[in-house]
């Protein structure tokens, strides 16, 4: 929206819905539990309405465009160097480079999400809503990810996995009775491909991930998730020397 005011020279106007509409702040790798509010509830208050100004339209507006691109380092370093001052930012930097493969030193891992996700299959058949209720008994963060990504996510991911290795890291089988997403797939880990969950043998053995303009295991740009000091995720091509703090904030 903030773009096409721009390019239509108008003016941006938001409500204010509350103070903590922007979340709290990921104490992690992981983003925050997304925020839930009731608009309904909100606008029977008869909230305040503010013109942005031009300068956070054209940062709205940038942060659009580079969300856009096709490569995803510019988006990232965004985020990352807003990340100390709003919350919002630093999670959706979390987000966006949690789907990307990590490297850390000269080991290449899965991603945050493919790796929260395939932690939870075992030698046994499980639908996802079974994998869905072990995830949150084990509290391991996949509930905080599925509150920004539905939880029809789980099937969709373990689904992709299935079809993009024929089988040779997660198997499926369909049960054509079940209505239900959560239920209709069962899956389990293929004999032996757990070890995957250690390292990542190729950048491209799993499924891509279109996410903006980019995409995740992309097999022509192989782009990796680091961190730097300080925790905070960044994106930058395999093989490029890691950035300092200070290079990538300028």
């Amino acid at each position: 929206m903030a773009a096409s005011a721009i390019a239509r020279g108008r003016s941006l106007c938001v409500i204010d819905l509350g103070k903590d509409v922007a979340g709290a702040s990921p104490q992690g790798h992981d983003p925050a539990k997304a925020t839930e509010v009731d608009v309904a509830e909100a606008l029977r208050r008869k909230p305040s309405t503010a013109e942005r100004s031009s300068l956070e339209a054209a940062l709205a507006a940038t942060l659009w465009q580079l969300w856009c691109r096709r490569s995803p380092v510019a988006f990232s370093r965004f985020c990352a160097s807003g990340s100390r001052f709003h919350p919002q930012l630093a999670n959706l930097g979390r987000y966006h480079a949690g789907q990307f493969p990590r490297q850390i030193g000269q080991a290449v891992l899965l991603s945050r999400v493919d790796e929260l996700v395939l932690n939870q299959l075992s030698r046994e058949w499980l639908t996802p809503l079974e994998l869905f209720v072990s995830a949150m008994k084990a509290r391991t963060g996949l509930y905080d990810w599925f509150t920004h990504m539905g939880d029809l996510y789980l099937a969709k991911r373990l689904l992709e996995w299935s079809r993009h290795g024929h089988g040779r890291v997660v198997e499926c089988r369909e049960h054509p009775g079940e209505q239900s997403e959560l239920k209709r797939w069962s899956f389990r880990w293929h004999a032996r491909s757990e070890t995957i969950l250690e390292a990542l043998p190729d950048l491209h053995i799993a499924p891509p991930v279109a996410i903006g303009g980019a995409v995740a295991h992309d097999a022509a740009r192989a782009w990796v998730c680091r961190f730097d000091a300080g925790g905070t995720p960044y994106l930058s091509r395999r093989g490029e020397a890691a950035a300092s703090t200070s290079d990538r904030r300028a």
